[in-house]
């Protein structure tokens, strides 16, 4: 059984840490308000701190062309049967993707253990499928104005094949108009980047090859190879050009799947946060504070253990030192 279940349990231990009294909604007390403007914000910022193991994702990622198209997903709505693989929007417009069939009235991001939804991590655009291209699950595709997603590894299977695709009901897909030089190259005007559109709810990148061996190479700072990759605008920007199985680190929301030392991280960074408005007791701030640097740290040490052995990131705030040069002091 999850300890957390629901946010309000992460506001409670954020308020149990300050000496306020629990609570029983967002809206009817003062704590609940403020709790509740901070959470999802604090969450968000918690998440991009570390390449958390919950929260880490893979999805396929396909070079942005002339004929990509925007896809447009339908707003949930209750009285509409939903089946496996389809994707919704809430009404703050997080993406939900069905993960049962006969989907009846089970509203997406409910309190508690919700089986029907998950976070949707995958493509936010779709190409024009393509005769024996190798699909994988969770590539999505246009076909004749239908968006398609992929449920079983392929190379040759037509969309209209329901054992490898499932139509997305209600989704919709536009091709968009380029506004701005995104990869072109000044001052040639040379397109030498492709653009490949970030998935949806992506918080930060994480390593792609965090297994790679950390053999120091000369005039290096690490063992990683570098490669080309910048995050702009929603996009990442490369000169590779083909499909990338992107790693990255999305917005969970589910609080059951998260660990439950991260959830006491985020509750106590949540009552320090609120602690003043709340209290005005700078005893009990420095309470939270305190609490928040302790399970900060040993989440990431938990964290760092199921990662494994890997090239370590920066320190939190830190910069990489130059390296010395040749004959310096």
């Amino acid at each position: 059984m999850a300890v957390y279940t629901v946010p309000l349990d992460v506001a409670n231990r954020a308020l149990q840490i300050i000496g306020v009294p629990r609570i029983a909604n967002f809206t009817a007390t003062k704590a609940g308000l403020e709790t509740a403007f901070s959470m999802d914000k604090i969450r968000q910022a918690e998440l991009r701190r570390s390449v958390w193991t919950f929260a880490t994702r893979r999805t396929m990622l396909r070079p942005v062309i002339s004929t990509t198209q925007n896809i447009t997903f339908l707003a949930y709505n209750a009285a509409t049967t939903y089946a496996a693989g389809d994707v919704v929007a809430d009404t703050n417009g997080y993406l939900w993707l069905s993960v049962r069939g006969t989907n009846l009235a089970q509203t997406p991001g409910a309190g508690g253990v919700n089986p029907y939804w998950v976070s949707y991590f995958g493509p936010l655009v779709a190409q024009a499928w393509v005769t024996a291209t190798p699909y994988f699950p969770g590539d999505v595709v246009v076909v004749s104005s239908v968006i398609y997603i992929c449920v079983l590894a392929h190379s040759s299977q037509t969309p209209r094949n329901a054992t490898y695709w499932h139509v997305v009901a209600g989704a919709t897909g536009a091709v968009g108009v380029q506004l701005s030089p995104l990869g072109v190259n000044p001052p040639t005007g040379a397109s030498t980047r492709n653009l490949y559109r970030l998935p949806a709810n992506y918080i930060r990148m994480a390593p792609q090859d965090p297994k790679a061996p950390a053999t120091t190479r000369p005039g290096t700072l690490a063992g990683m190879q570098y490669n080309d990759w910048e995050i702009e605008n929603g996009y990442l920007f490369t000169a590779d050009s083909s499909p990338i199985v992107f790693r990255f680190v999305a917005d969970q929301t589910d609080v059951t799947l998260m660990d439950a030392l991260f959830c006491e991280a985020w509750a106590a960074d949540l009552g320090a946060k609120t602690a003043m408005p709340l209290t005005q007791s700078p005893e009990k701030l420095n309470l939270a504070v305190g609490e928040y640097t302790r399970t900060l740290a040993m989440a990431k040490a938990m964290n760092a253990i199921e990662e494994g052995s890997t090239d370590p990131e920066l320190p939190e705030g830190a910069q990489q030192a130059a390296p010395a040069a040749a004959g310096g002091r």
